[in-house]
């Protein structure tokens, strides 16, 4: 099925993605969603898959920091039926802008839609990396906490990644619903335990120090030199104080 945009005195019918992506590159930003409101529900079926859905969002109103929510807005609540993975919404977050049209992206494709296109760990600290300011607490906060503690965090090594793309209050508030018992839980190599440190904030890294017990380092940390290693990325304090705890003091 083919749809008609028509400008001044020229007309032209758009047959799918690729067609309506000649067109926008063959106009100016300005008229864009002049072009695009032509459509209207015909925009979901032009564009029908992620990669059809990031090849238009990387072309329409231009490419120098224009807000593109007039093109998101006009998916109404078949957002979610193009955008499907997370890869997706990790490409489409460095694409946009600001974080006015990031929060109009996550919030257009609600927690349900979020939650459907993150199948890893690797979705979330993707999306994580391409968001400003407070943005990834809005993102963290619009996926559910107990979706990152239940479906995202299942190792030392992923908590600790995690942690490094969050502020203190952040990082707080995980730690908080976490539990440390459960943070301790996370903690089965010398791997894990070397994420986690490095991840935390210096408050949280000193606590977490002070409630692993002298058996579980022994266990976890096997050998001196592993240790060692380890105590390189501490603070000298921090250091002594797991060194102690190591040999029994």
């Amino acid at each position: 099925m083919s749809y008609k945009i028509s400008y001044e005195n020229d007309s032209v019918e758009i047959r799918n993605a690729n067609e309506l992506r000649i067109a926008l590159d063959l106009t100016a930003p300005e008229i864009h969603m002049e072009l695009l409101t032509q459509l209207g529900e015909g925009i979901s079926e032009l564009i029908r898959n992620d990669s059809e859905f990031l090849l238009i969002l990387r072309k329409v109103m231009g490419t120098t920091g224009q807000s593109k929510q007039g093109f998101l807005s006009l998916f109404g609540e078949n957002l979610g039926k193009v955008v499907t993975k997370g890869e997706t919404i990790a490409r489409a977050l460095a694409i946009l802008a600001n974080e006015e049209d990031q929060s109009f992206f996550l919030n257009a494709l609600n927690q349900e839609g979020i939650r459907k296109c993150i199948t890893t760990f690797y979705d979330v600290v993707d999306c994580l990396e391409w968001l400003f300011g407070k943005m990834d607490k809005i993102f963290l906060d619009l996926i559910g906490w107990d979706f990152v503690m239940g479906h995202v965090i299942n190792t030392g090594e992923n908590l600790g990644l995690l942690l490094k793309f969050l502020n203190e209050e952040e990082e707080r508030e995980l730690l908080e619903k976490m539990g440390w018992d459960r943070v301790l839980e996370c903690i089965q190599t010398v791997k894990d335990f070397s994420y986690i440190l490095i991840g935390m904030d210096v408050g949280n890294e000193r606590t977490l120090i002070e409630k692993i017990t002298t058996q579980k380092l022994r266990k976890v940390i096997p050998f001196k030199t592993d240790l060692e290693t380890l105590c390189k990325h501490l603070s000298p304090a921090d250091a002594k104080l797991i060194r102690e705890k190591y040999i029994g003091e």
